[in-house]
């Protein structure tokens, strides 16, 4: 919960990041109205949850509002009415007020916002008065069998019939998940609002790359948590300049709004080849259930991807199963283009020179560098300290990069974070940095 979970900015929305023409051409028409309506059932489904359990986590039925940044943009968002209205969505167009400039947008009803971390915390108390065992700090070093499987941690191991992986990218990388998966990184800012400068709901534009906020209305202000500035991990040149850019989309969008910026921080997306996620059996190994490749919408895809494999392990037929499962072979010309990227990126991670140089890098920061003729990632800590790892990525031997705003060291192929001491923060890696003297 410290993780993505912790720092997600949790809309629980039907919307998906791929439009829905997007995914009218590549699943047809059928199967795209299943996704709205298994995205609808999947907030119904965390709602019922919330109230049978009596969960105090801030839970709020709200609309959403798409808005366009330009003419052009508007006329798409008219026939994303019309095919979202076709599915069954509760959708309109509108060019009322928002409380900031836009020529319209599109109001989705009926969806949601949620404190996540205060959900799950009283989550895991309510099943673990069930008998439920929760094991934190326990890193897996693997799982391998069938029947059982057996899970091997640092502390021991455990058997069980079924194993879930559930792990923001699923650990080992079975089925070579990274290849149909593109990491983004995405940056956050919270900010205090004067009460009532706009609607408590979720919002986002329509440009690319987008960005999207919420506002919640708390006893002496509001809260808008504003996100966007997406790139893929490790291909930034200046990763805090997002930051900045955030700030300057917010004096944009409330010119004339005395605002105050909280904190800051950047998480990571997994954006899939066809723009939705993976959820079922592994094909190596039917007994490994995962969940992955939530494309930004990772509250929503998160309760639908409990209610698959809670089917899945109880034998219950679950009319979304085939339409999640990771057998897909949807989104052929983006995996060619992901391919295509990954032998871009290990080629010039090997041949570019690097241009920083070790007594200029600042306090709690830090850079790739060449020593000796070698390239060394080098963190230095707030003391001045130096820390020295290989920049070589333990997954497939791409060159890490320096993210500054995250304090993290970022893998520009699959998307692999680490931590500045070189721990693994994000997968598909599974073993840390070397250290170097």
């Amino acid at each position: 919960m410290g993780g993505s979970t912790g720092w997600t900015t949790a809309f629980v929305t039907q919307v998906t990041d791929a439009a829905c023409s997007e995914l009218t051409r590549t699943f047809g028409a059928k199967k795209t109205e299943l996704v709205w309506k298994s995205g609808g059932q999947a907030i119904d489904e965390l709602e019922r949850v919330i109230h049978a359990e009596h969960i105090e986590c801030d839970f709020m039925r709200c609309p959403a509002y798409i808005f366009a940044h330009d003419e052009k943009a508007l006329e798409t968002l008219h026939v994303e009415e019309g095919l979202a209205r076709s599915y069954g969505a509760k959708v309109e167009i509108d060019d009322a007020s928002l409380g900031f400039s836009t020529p319209g947008y599109l109001r989705v009803e009926q969806q949601a916002k949620f404190h996540p971390v205060k959900f799950l915390t009283a989550l895991a108390e309510k099943t673990a008065a069930l008998g439920a065992k929760f094991f934190e700090q326990t890193k897996v070093l693997g799982y391998s069998g069938s029947s059982p499987c057996i899970v091997k941690t640092q502390k021991g191991e455990v058997r069980a019939q079924q194993v879930v992986l559930a792990t923001y990218m699923p650990e080992g990388d079975p089925d070579v998940i990274s290849t149909r998966i593109t990491a983004y990184q995405t940056y956050v800012l919270e900010a205090k609002l004067p009460s009532g400068t706009l609607a408590e709901a979720i919002y986002w534009d329509t440009l690319k790359p987008y960005h999207y906020f919420r506002v919640d209305r708390l006893p002496t202000h509001d809260r808008l948590i504003l996100g966007g500035e997406d790139h893929k991990t490790g291909q930034s040149s200046d990763p805090k300049a997002h930051l900045a850019n955030l700030e300057n989309f917010l004096k944009y969008l409330l010119p004339n709004i005395k605002y105050e910026i909280v904190r800051t921080w950047s998480g990571e997306i997994l954006e899939t080849i066809d723009g939705l996620p993976y959820i079922g059996p592994s094909l190596s190994n039917r007994h490994v259930l995962m969940a992955t490749g939530f494309s930004g919408n990772g509250m929503t895809f998160g309760v639908l991807s409990a209610m698959i494999l809670r089917d899945e392990v109880l034998g219950r037929e679950n009319a979304t199963m085939k339409l999640y499962r990771t057998s897909r072979l949807n989104g052929g010309w983006n995996y060619m283009m992901r391919g295509l990227n990954f032998m871009v990126q290990a080629l010039k991670g090997r041949l570019e020179n690097s241009s920083s140089v070790l007594k200029d890098i600042r306090h709690d920061d830090g850079a790739i560098v060449e020593l000796k003729g070698k390239k060394v990632a080098v963190y230095k800590d707030a003391q001045g300290n130096v820390h020295k790892l290989s920049p070589v990525c333990t997954h497939l031997k791409c060159i890490v990069e320096w993210n500054g705003a995250g304090k993290t060291w970022d893998c520009p192929c699959h998307g692999s974070r680490y931590k500045k001491d070189g721990d693994v923060l994000n997968g598909p890696a599974s073993k840390p940095l070397e250290k170097l003297d």
